[in-house]
């Protein structure tokens, strides 16, 4: 018997005391049946001289909290007219608002009573176990079966069937376990539309679809000549299939015109830029003639093209000029990458025409924006002038290669396997350069890429390891 106080205003009664005596018991049927899904409540109403309340029909909302502080109910009854007479009253909670099947599954339960306009009446009741109750929570077998191999056992048993669970009791199955002569399947649904399938046989299977459409969009398995995976949308045209079992072509499929340069990451690409202005060379240092500026999507080679057209005029003595590509503006001319035009006399002072050409291959490395350069400058010239025009610069990217790429460098930093050599100019004059492989470059990048995906993985792995741990721990 559990007895609650609480200062209420009904009607004429004027700062009166409500005295609840309860009484909370659980009708059972008999052993076939269930038990019945209500409690039986009874209270007492009087003033404050402890004498019943008169007769008649009050308001009363009754409500069940997850705890005794708890703001928000987790079962009301809503607003219930109850009959009181000579103070006592009954009501069967439950009985117009039905308990959901997980109201009283785990935790302790509180019972608010309302009456009226005013507050709920504090403290609230602490909803006590009764004995049919406390048989089902404690009981380690069942104590009436009519056929036991309808049941599973707690150990040492197998499960025949299906197996299906409405989580919400919204009328569909959530969870469908099925099994077949040699194999299970696991299925989710949402609304009782499956939308995540597992299935396991001779080949494992994971496949999963939208809802709305039914359509399967993601697909993999796992077949004894490899993996399979297909990623589909919303119609038959639209799809991307890898089979690992394939070769060649066959290995990934995709519909016609799925890809485009913008979809590509380091597709093959060239830049051009040409120059109308005619140039009059200099001496003492390489002057532009055109340039040209790529920004490569990742690590490659860029191969640079250039032509001109050269001028040398107004003497009839020595007279020349290089031409050279380079990724830095000015400076001299760099033996063994110009191309050389020189006369070293000529029949009259009028002008002379020549066209030059030359090529060079770079490595772009993480520095991926580069400015390149057509230019020239005169040579060994005694009188006279020389000049270009129509020059033409193309630059070609190329994201890996498939053999040696040979070049001449100054320096042999950066290289393993640079060879010197003696190269000497068209004066006589010898220097000492590098003959260097740039696929060196490429092989360094992608193995410092490897190490960096490796460290990462390493990390992945340290943060798994030191949260199981932690989990172990509590």
């Amino acid at each position: 018997m559990l007895t609650m106080k609480s200062m209420t205003h009904w009607e004429d009664f004027v700062k009166t005391a409500c005295v609840l005596t309860a009484m909370l018991f659980i009708l059972a049927a008999s052993i076939a049946a269930s038990i019945t899904p209500t409690i039986n409540y009874q209270g007492r109403l009087t003033d404050d001289t402890g004498a019943p309340v008169a007769d008649g029909t009050y308001q009363i909302v009754f409500s069940i909290y997850n705890t005794e502080t708890s703001s928000t109910a987790a079962w009301t009854s809503g607003k219930q007219d109850i009959t009181v007479s000579g103070g006592l009253f009954t009501y069967k909670l439950g009985s117009n608002v039905p308990f959901s099947n997980k109201l009283f599954a785990y935790e302790s339960r509180w019972l608010g009573i309302k009456v009226g306009n005013d507050a709920e009446i504090s403290p609230r009741t602490l909803i006590q176990s009764v004995p049919y109750a406390y048989t089902a929570a404690k009981a380690d077998t069942a104590l009436f079966v009519d056929n036991e191999d309808d049941f599973v056992h707690t150990a040492g048993d197998t499960m025949e069937g299906e197996l299906y669970i409405d989580g919400d009791d919204d009328g569909y199955t959530d969870i469908e376990l099925k099994t077949t002569s040699n194999a299970g399947r696991l299925i989710l649904r949402d609304d009782g539309a499956p939308n995540v399938y597992l299935m396991g046989n001779d080949y494992g299977q994971f496949s999963m679809s939208y809802t709305e459409d039914g359509i399967t969009s993601t697909d993999m398995r796992a077949y004894p000549d490899g993996g399979w995976m297909l990623l589909s949308g919303p119609s038959e045209a639209s799809w991307i299939e890898f089979d690992s079992g394939e070769e060649g072509d066959n290995t990934v499929r995709i519909p016609n015109n799925s890809v485009n340069s913008n979809e590509i990451l380091n597709e093959m690409g060239f830049a051009t830029n040409r120059s109308s202005t005619v140039v009059i060379l200099n001496s003492t240092e390489m002057t532009s003639i055109a340039s040209i500026s790529i920004k490569a999507p990742a690590p490659g080679y860029v191969r640079l093209s250039g032509s001109c057209n050269v001028r040398l005029y107004a003497t009839t003595g020595a007279n020349g000029a290089y031409v050279q590509i380079d990724y830095t503006a000015g400076g001299e001319a760099t033996s063994p990458h110009y191309t050389y035009i020189y006369q070293n006399a000529f029949p009259d002072i009028s002008s002379y025409y020549y066209s030059a050409s030359c090529e060079r291959v770079y490595y772009l490395g993480d520095t991926l924006t580069y400015t390149f350069y057509l230019e020239a400058k005169t040579a060994n010239l005694a009188t006279g002038s020389a000049s270009t025009y129509r020059p033409i610069l193309t630059a070609l990217y190329i994201p890996t290669s498939y053999g040696t790429v040979g070049s001449t460098v100054a320096e042999n930093s950066g290289f393993e396997n640079a060879v010197p050599v003696t190269v000497q100019d068209e004066n006589g004059q010898t220097s000492t350069v590098y003959e260097v492989d740039l696929r060196e470059l490429e092989l360094k990048a992608q193995q410092a890429k490897i190490a960096t995906q490796e460290a990462y993985i390493e990390q992945l792995k340290a943060e798994r390891e030191l949260e199981q741990a932690k989990r172990e721990a509590e």
